[in-house]
């Protein structure tokens, strides 16, 4: 794993000296070839963020901004596992587990877990080399906690739990350690639930706040997801926004997927929604309208 970090280094510090303007030209082959070097050296999870880099829409505005962030944030972790012994050790938990080394689930299944009545607000899925990744993002309607089940499923496998959005189902869960837990396993699924009450953050300086915390504690950014009450869609500087009930908005993240469906039940009235995102762009995942938690 060293020596593939350290050809990993070597490769971001050449992007910074010789600028990032050439980059839409190099091709997805030539990030391809650094990722198939973290396979090699056994460092999944590096692998799949230079293939996040090769995903950067270069084509857009702006694109500039978003890649150096993806690429100072992968430098960052690699500079985190070369000083592993200054680390704390669940800092450190979080750093292995974004270099790729992994945890047996039996042994994390002896631990105890949390048990709660969860909702599965929402399932992302992304196939690659024939294998899909699944990824669904659950709330813990008592603890208030959010979890994240992750799934790798190969071609013609089926996955070990089916998670469908818009459930609620009662279930321990086990999570992965961190200084902030968020990746978890199904340990006992009990059974199914139709729990409804939830809590959420009441406008967008809340949801800075929680992030701010996250980060200082976690600061290998990524997505979370954040149930925020009463957000209304409005259009500004020809996007789409959301706007809390401090008049504040937030730019929405790949708007056009589902923008129509959220006006149409909303009718341009707030509602409580939950949200996926980071700093400033988010995404509708689903929304509650008269109790009812809707997916988008």
């Amino acid at each position: 794993v060293s020596d593939g970090i350290e050809d990993l280094r070597l490769w971001i510090s050449d992007i910074i000296r010789n600028g990032i303007i050439s980059m839409p030209e190099k091709g997805a082959s030539w990030f391809e070839h650094m990722a198939k070097r973290m396979v090699d050296a056994q460092a999944s999870g590096l692998a799949n963020q230079v293939r996040n880099l090769s995903d950067t829409p270069f084509n857009s505005e702006g694109w500039q901004s978003g890649f150096m962030d993806q690429l100072l944030q992968l430098y960052l972790l690699i500079e985190g596992y070369r000083n592993s012994e200054t680390q704390d050790p669940a800092l450190l938990q979080d750093i292995r587990t974004g270099i790729g080394f992994t945890q047996k689930q039996e042994e994390l299944k002896e631990q105890p877990g949390i048990t709660d009545d969860w909702l599965v607000l929402a399932k992302q899925s992304t196939e690659r080399d024939n294998i899909t990744t699944e990824r669904c993002w659950l709330y813990g309607t008592n603890t208030n906690q959010y979890a994240l089940i992750l799934q790798f499923i190969a071609r013609g496998q089926l996955a070990q739990s089916t998670l469908t959005p818009g459930m609620f189902v009662n279930a321990e869960l086990v999570f992965y350690p961190s200084v902030l837990p968020m990746r978890a396993l199904i340990k006992q699924q009990n059974s199914t639930s139709s729990h409804k009450t939830y809590q959420g953050l009441n406008n967008w300086k809340q949801v800075a706040i929680a992030q701010t915390t996250a980060f200082a504690l976690l600061p290998f950014r990524s997505e979370r997801p954040y149930l925020v009450r009463q957000l209304k869609p409005v259009r500004h500087k020809d996007e789409w926004w959301l706007q809390d009930s401090n008049g504040e908005i937030m730019l929405l993240k790949e708007s056009h997927r589902y923008i129509w469906k959220l006006l149409s039940i909303s009718g341009g009235t707030p509602l409580d929604a939950a949200l996926l995102g980071k700093e400033d762009k988010y995404e509708v995942v689903g929304i509650w309208n008269n109790g009812e938690y809707i997916i988008l």
